[in-house]
């Protein structure tokens, strides 16, 4: 199927996300046109600012991709499609996640052939939809030719009270096998399929993180404790699946739209597998100054025991066929706390501080009373949770905690944030200085 060249219109669901910021990114910087879709109008305002300075670029407000005939018009001309968009709603059930999926792939492809532009269509896979990446039981070596065996079955007989975390990637599964099965199926369209299946990805922030909407996701999550020098002991032997870019992950989507040889294939994303042991050590180099953190280990028999049980990601068919060559999980390290702590000035705290309107949890509402920070994930009843502003004067807390009782009272929440917003801007402390070069040649490589 011939790729697409300089030029070529391509369509990014989900391109305010963190992946699709990156992907947006590097396709205007390779020279492809790019009509990036987001959900709100916000989202728009911010990813068009971030791109000022490129060319190529279109935004387009798309609430619900999934609804009947969303992607009718934006797929005109398009030729091909990164399909990043995922439902991260943890209050739907097992049976809309599913459906989902399946949702998103028929609207993708239905809304290509009526286009009838299209060349080529990447879609964004998980890890989960290969094998377990957190499984210590035994030595496993996986490559594109393996698909999980035990989600399925597993969220079947947990029903409903499956782990979100599991129903997410049992829908990344299931979104998948649908998108190969469409081209099984139809053999006689004019565009062709790749999926990219990136492990644990790291990275610089690109898109919109603020402590005010507490929507700080992907793989950053997991490491946050080590940023804010909350690890303990027992995190040293935590496994963290195998490390990419975010930044290769995106520079992968693009070769995978321009590259011929790409059509039709499965590429795992995969550089060197990395434990927490790992992450104490390069804290310890790239920002020695955050305390409270456990001391790495350099025992070299307590890494090699880590290493009797682990799943090894083969990804090396990307480097292989697209000359796709990683970089270093350490500078992946580094870029991804430098943007995290200028982004993340401030941190969240439950000070304990008693709530002036205790009476507001006698009105039966579960949220009254309760301020939830997803980015933490905490939450209390009956006291208000207050901002505590690294180096901040301690004469702005009872500012905070008004914000706080007002999210209480259930007044608009974009009031609050705008609020909120600016009094982080306003308090908030200089942040962490990372150098650019850290010498991080004594941590021991595998």
């Amino acid at each position: 199927m011939p790729a697409l060249t300089t030029g070529s219109l391509i369509c990014v669901t989900g391109a305010a996300g963190f992946m699709g910021m990156h992907v947006v990114k590097t396709s205007l910087e390779a020279g492809l046109r790019v009509r990036a879709l987001v959900r709100t109008e916000a989202k728009k305002i911010y990813v068009e600012e971030a791109f000022k300075d490129l060319t190529g670029l279109e935004v387009v407000v798309i609430p619900d991709v999934l609804a009947a005939g969303a992607l009718k018009e934006v797929m005109k001309g398009v030729e091909g499609i990164v399909d990043l968009a995922v439902t991260l709603d943890p209050s739907a059930t097992k049976e809309q996640m599913f459906q989902g999926a399946l949702d998103g792939i028929d609207g993708i492809t239905s809304s290509l052939i009526e286009a009838g532009t299209g060349k080529r269509i990447v879609h964004m896979s998980s890890y989960g939809a290969v094998g377990n990446a957190f499984d210590t039981s035994k030595k496993v070596h996986l490559t594109e030719a393996d698909w999980d065996t035990e989600l399925e079955p597993l969220c079947e007989a947990q029903g409903e009270d499956t782990n979100f975390y599991i129903r997410y990637a049992t829908a990344k599964l299931i979104a998948e096998k649908a998108f190969w099965k469409f081209f099984e199926k139809h053999k006689d369209v004019p565009f062709d399929g790749v999926s990219i299946v990136p492990t644990f990805t790291l990275g610089p922030l690109l898109h919109e993180a603020q402590v005010a909407d507490g929507n700080i996701v992907g793989s950053i999550l997991f490491i946050q404790p080590w940023l804010q020098g909350k690890a303990t002991a027992e995190d040293l032997a935590t496994r963290y699946s195998t490390v990419v870019d975010v930044r290769d992950v995106a520079l992968a989507c693009v070769k995978a739209l321009t590259m011929e040889e790409a059509g039709g294939e499965r590429f795992i994303l995969a550089d060197k597998p990395i434990w927490g042991n790992d992450i104490a050590q390069a804290m310890e180099k790239v920002l020695p100054q955050i305390k409270g953190n456990p001391p790495s280990n350099p025992d070299p028999a307590f890494k090699q025991a880590l290493l009797e049980n682990a799943t090894i990601w083969d990804g090396s068919k990307v480097t292989r066929v697209l000359g796709l060559q990683y970089r270093d999980w350490h500078e992946s390290f580094k870029d991804a706390a430098k943007s995290f702590y200028d982004k993340i000035p401030i941190e969240l705290e439950l000070l304990a501080v008693k709530s002036s309107s205790q009476g507001l949890k006698r009105t039966g509402s579960p949220n009254r009373g309760r301020v939830r920070n997803k980015m933490s994930g905490f939450g209390n009843s009956s006291y208000a949770c207050v901002s505590k502003v690294l180096h901040i004067n301690l004469l702005w807390l009872p500012i905070v905690s008004a914000l706080t009782c007002l999210r209480s009272l259930s007044l608009k929440r974009e009031f609050v944030q705008v609020v909120t917003s600016a009094l982080v801007s306003k308090a908030k402390a200089t942040p962490l200085k990372i150098p650019d070069q850290v010498d991080l040649s004594s941590v021991i490589e595998r």
